[in-house]
Order: structure tokens, then sequence, then C-alpha cells
């Protein structure tokens, strides 16, 4: 029909678990890293969690993760 217009509108990227490689849904519970600090959540709650995040996971796969900081950025320091 003459006058229609055809938009294309892009649905937002899916995150991927970095354990099993599937797709995280909405309504999954994920855990997310940033900067070493682990939490749990939703993208349904919190759609903005993952965004700068080291990596997330499905809560499913890491029930004991465990983020284990390089030597030397721990927070302490050598120096006196």
């Amino acid at each position: 029909m003459p006058g229609k217009v055809s938009i294309l509108i892009p649905m937002p990227q899916g995150l991927t678990c970095v354990i099993c490689n599937d797709t995280i849904g909405v309504y999954e519970p994920l855990v997310v890293v940033k900067n070493f600090n682990v939490s749990r959540t939703s993208l349904a709650m919190e759609p903005a969690a993952a965004d700068g995040a080291d990596a997330v996971f499905h809560e499913s796969c890491a029930p004991t993760l465990r983020i284990t900081r390089p030597a030397g950025q721990d927070g302490s320091s050598s120096h006196r």
C-alpha cells in the first residue's frame, strides 16, 4: 500500500552465560561480576545490571563462584 513505511526496531542484544554459553533470559536469575564484585539480580529487576560487567553467569551455573583478585589488586598495600 502506498504511504506505508516499514520500520525495523533493533532488539537488545542478549547476554550469554560464560559457563554454559546459553542466552540469559530477562527473568532468569543471573550473577554479574564487575571489578571483582559479585551481585545477583535479573535483567527484569535491573535492566542495566550487566552494563560494564566483566562477566555474567546464570545463577544456576555459578553456585560456588569464587572471584580471586590478581596479586597486588586486593586493596591492601605493602608500602608503609
